[in-house]
């Protein structure tokens, strides 16, 4: 058996971090909830929406990171590491409900028009630009080691894009002001889009990993493969390859080894174990030598 420690990537630094973001988001939250209301936008309500929606998941990150610090206890062998992968799906599933919200007000507002003050949009969307550009600054490093960060992260990066999109469509307006609330539902659909999108990639990658499928990063063959080119091993069988939480990959398995290496046991697993940590950064394995074929379970491959 090989087992790494392996350290909450996010730390106490990343927690401050994210709480200030959370504070930045929350207090932007509002202030666009009182523009949208009014300046009697939708896209800036859908902005506002939008950003409620990064609060939350900043909120449910914060969370998460204090429980992913928990340690291991007899019930809970694995600590709260898991906390990330579920944070991240509360935040898919929440972006997605608010989409279709946002879908709703929408139509209610394209058969009950009303003054659109493009002024107001502009300021506001303009404020929720900086505070998303300045949270994205603050996270985006730790997004790269967390699921968790990384799809509150994600959150964010399409949240400056609608802003942005918020802006244009309210500068259009002034242009073309006969034609205001369609440039300002354009604004509110396109952050649907990008909802939709984020939303049902993160919940895909989360349920993934909650399903304990094979990390998508990994070719479940070209693992039984490289086993079987240890010379010693005769067949892979009940192969099992899941994630517990970002970038800890784990693997249990039987190998049936040949019968005159059977008393070189200790090194067969550690060559195996060397193979799969240079080749696919597998560090947490079980792996259970057989000697012969009589229990070799399921998804047996020879080599």
């Amino acid at each position: 058996m090989s087992d790494s420690c392996c350290p909450n990537p996010s730390g106490s630094s990343g927690k401050y971090k994210v709480l200030f973001a959370l504070l930045l988001n929350g207090a932007v939250s509002l202030l666009e909830l009182v523009g949208g209301v009014l300046s009697g936008s939708v896209a800036i309500l859908s902005d506002a929406f939008n950003n409620t929606a990064d609060t939350l998941a900043l909120g449910i990150t914060y969370f998460a990171l204090g429980k992913m610090e928990s340690r291991p206890t007899a019930n809970e062998t694995f600590g709260g590491k898991r906390w990330e992968i579920i944070a991240a799906f509360l935040k898919g599933g929440f972006l997605i409900a608010t989409g279709i919200f946002i879908i709703y007000q929408g139509v209610l507002r394209f058969l009950n028009p009303e003054p659109i003050d493009t002024n107001l949009v502009i300021i506001f969307a303009s404020i929720a630009l900086v505070v998303n550009l300045l949270s994205i600054f603050l996270l985006h490093k730790k997004a790269k080691d967390d699921l968790n960060i990384h799809s509150t992260n994600l959150c964010m990066i399409y949240d400056a894009a609608a802003s942005v999109a918020v802006i244009i469509s309210a500068i259009l307006a002034i242009f073309w002001s006969t034609f205001a609330l369609y440039f300002d539902l354009a604004a509110a659909f396109f952050i649907v889009i990008l909802m939709f999108r984020s939303g049902w990639q993160v919940v895909q990658q989360s349920l993934d990993i909650l399903l304990q499928n094979t990390p998508a990063e990994i070719d479940f063959n070209a693992v039984v493969r490289e086993i079987t080119q240890v010379s010693a091993v005769k067949k892979v069988c009940d192969l099992h390859i899941w994630t517990l939480a970002s970038g800890q990959n784990h693997l249990t398995c039987h190998v049936i080894l040949k019968e005159q290496d059977r008393c070189h046991c200790a090194e067969i697993l550690a060559e195996v174990n060397t193979r799969l940590m240079t080749k696919f950064q597998i560090s947490h394995t079980t792996i259970e030598p057989d000697y012969t074929e009589n229990d070799q379970g399921l998804f047996c491959t020879q080599g």
